[in-house]
Formats: C-alpha cells, sequence, structure tokens
C-alpha cells in the first residue's frame, strides 16, 4: 500500500473544500427568487441602541 505524501493531502483537501464551498452556494440559489429575496430582505432592519444617560461627574 502506498500512502500520499503530505502534499497530495494538502491538494486533495483544498480542492474537497473548494468544492464544499462551492455547493453551498450553488443548491439554495434556485430557492431564491425575487420575491423571496424581497421578503427576507423586509426582515432586515437596524438595531436601535438605546440612549444612555450622561454621568455627571
Amino acid at each position: 500500500m502506498i500512502r500520499p505524501g503530505p502534499v497530495t493531502a494538502v491538494e486533495r483537501d483544498a480542492h474537497a473544500r473548494a468544492e464544499v464551498t462551492r455547493e453551498t452556494f450553488d443548491r439554495p440559489a434556485p430557492a431564491f427568487t425575487e420575491a423571496r429575496c424581497a421578503a427576507l430582505d423586509g426582515l432586515r432592519t437596524p438595531m436601535r441602541i438605546p440612549r444612555r444617560a450622561r454621568l455627571h461627574v
């Protein structure tokens, strides 16, 4: 049995990571229609930061 060297293992790992990253974005892409994107964009609202009282020294 021949074991792969460290370079081969790193290359295989890099290739697998690239494939997984591509698939992560490609799989759900058809589900994001313009109507769904608009609905999701409507959920984004800026967070309100409460005003703090000033401390007088």
